[in-house]
C-alpha cells in the first residue's frame, strides 16, 4: 500500500474522539456539568450523614422547623432525593443511591426506640420514604428539563 492510500484509509486526526471531543459531545447533548455532579455526590452523603444525627438525637435536642414532623421527614428526604438525581446520570444509580436512605428511614425509626423523648413511628418511615420518592421523581424531572434546554439551545 502506498503512502497515498494509508492517508486515504485512516481517519481524519479531527474525527478521532479525544478529551476535548468528549466534553464537547457531553455538552451538546445537554448533561449537567461533571462539577456540579460531583458536588451533588458530596452534598448526597452530606445530607446523609445530617439525617442520621437529626433523627437519633433525643427529641428535647431536634430541631423542628416545620408543624408537622411528616412534613419534616418529606422535606428532608426529598432534597436528598433531588439531590441524589443531581448526583447520579442513570436510573439504575439513581436508585443504588437512594437504597441506604430508604433503609435508613426505617432503621432510623427503630433505632429511635432506644433515644430518650423520641419512638418509632411507622407514619414517620412511610413520610420518609414518599418524599425521597417524589425528590427522586422531581429531580430527574428537574434534570431532564435541563438537559434538553440545554441540547436545544445549543444547536447550530
Amino acid at each position: 500500500m502506498t503512502s497515498t492510500n494509508a492517508s486515504r484509509l485512516s481517519p481524519a486526526p479531527s474525527l478521532i474522539p479525544g478529551r476535548e471531543a468528549r466534553a464537547r459531545q457531553r455538552q451538546r447533548h445537554g448533561r449537567l456539568p461533571a462539577r456540579l455532579a460531583r458536588l451533588a455526590a458530596v452534598g448526597v452523603a452530606v445530607e446523609f450523614a445530617g439525617i442520621t444525627i437529626v433523627s437519633l438525637v433525643p427529641g428535647a435536642d431536634r430541631p423542628h422547623a416545620l408543624p408537622s414532623g411528616q412534613l419534616e421527614h418529606a422535606l428532608a428526604y426529598g432534597i436528598a432525593g433531588a439531590t441524589i438525581a443531581i448526583a447520579f446520570r442513570t436510573a439504575r444509580t439513581r436508585l443504588l443511591a437512594a437504597i441506604p436512605f430508604a433503609l435508613g428511614a426505617g432503621a432510623f425509626e427503630l433505632l429511635q426506640t432506644f433515644v430518650p423523648d423520641r419512638g418509632p413511628r411507622l407514619i414517620d418511615a412511610l413520610a420518609s420514604s414518599s418524599g425521597l420518592g417524589a425528590g427522586l421523581a422531581a429531580g430527574a424531572a428537574g434534570v431532564a428539563l435541563l438537559a434538553r434546554r440545554r441540547a436545544i439551545s445549543s444547536r447550530p
